[in-house]
């Protein structure tokens, strides 16, 4: 029994569900990379406001990954409620330096913050397909898959954006 349900969870976990554990955390647990391009996530930015971190990670020296997957939703939300939530993508590539991140950014015309990567994480952060979306109080509300099909995603999105 207990076999079925530690497989259980891990499918959960790699379907995009947020493992409870991980909501006790606070923004302030997480460490941004270097700013590289858009507006700068400064301390007083973020105080009081959403925040969704998208992952923009690959593991190859192609970047058209980035583009495919996982900035539309956060290119949209960006677009429809900019100025109520602060997003910011962490880029990171295998082969890849800052100069590449910012440039790809650039090109990509992503109007949110672009740092590179995430530094200091107290748990390990998927690079690639992966968010992290914080309430306005700064607590981690959801960790998984940026999956408009996901209703915890849907929900964690409606929470920061009403």
């Amino acid at each position: 029994m207990r076999p079925i349900l530690l497989a259980l969870l891990t499918s959960l976990t790699l379907l995009g569900a947020a493992d409870p554990g991980t909501k006790k955390y606070q923004l302030r647990d997480f460490n941004l990379g270097n700013h590289l391009t858009g507006p700068r996530a400064t301390e007083g930015t973020l105080k009081g406001k959403p925040v969704a971190v998208v992952c923009l990670g690959t593991l190859s020296t192609n970047r058209s990954t980035w583009e495919a997957g996982w900035t539309p939703p956060f290119t949209e939300l960006q677009k429809s409620h900019g100025t109520k939530v602060v997003i910011i993508g962490a880029a990171w590539g295998k082969g890849l330096g800052t100069k590449d991140y910012a440039e790809y950014a650039k090109k990509l015309k992503l109007e949110f913050a672009v740092v590179a990567g995430l530094g200091r994480t107290p748990f390990e952060v998927p690079r690639d397909g992966h968010c992290l979306i914080f309430n306005a109080e700064g607590k981690l509300i959801y960790t998984g898959q940026p999956n408009k099909g996901n209703d915890e995603f849907k929900a964690a999105i409606k929470a920061i954006t009403e």
